[in-house]
């Protein structure tokens, strides 16, 4: 089963360990089969302090902290693997499948192909996906994340 917590509970979670540390709450996770599901906007909600030079958050202390969960990601474009599992059946001339819509790395969540260049990096963790969006031109999209 997968569980989906806002950004406000996992910092909560994570920073301050409220209401349970990350300890406990992976501990839980895992006695009871469970993922935690992350989206793209939890993460940039998570990481908007980088936009922020004074702000005092470790930013990259809690996405590792996050990554050590037992997580699943929601993939940034449900719509897009929708579309595209409709046209395959369609040109196949078979009935259509439910898409899964939970990858196993952040960055397989950001690309339709599941396959973009940080593939290559077998152990490239999520703070490092978020530090090189950010660092490589990747603010304006934080900036301009769009309300949900």
């Amino acid at each position: 089963m997968k569980v989906c917590l806002d950004a406000k509970d996992l910092i909560g979670i994570l920073q301050v360990g409220q209401p349970c540390t990350a300890n406990q709450f992976a501990q839980y996770l895992t006695r009871h089969g469970c993922q935690l599901a992350v989206s793209s906007y939890t993460i940039m909600e998570i990481s908007a302090p980088l936009l922020y030079p004074s702000s005092k958050t470790n930013v990259m202390k809690l996405l590792n902290d996050l990554a050590g969960l037992p997580i699943a990601y929601v993939h940034a474009d449900i719509r897009g693997l929708e579309l595209r599992e409709a046209l395959d059946a369609f040109s196949s001339g078979r009935e259509y499948q439910h898409i899964l819509p939970f990858v196993k790395r952040f960055d397989e969540a950001l690309d339709l192909s599941a396959k973009p260049g940080t593939y290559q990096f077998i152990n490239y963790s999520l703070s490092g996906i978020v530090w090189d969006l950010y660092a490589q031109g990747g603010r304006r999209v934080w900036i301009t994340m769009p309300n949900r």
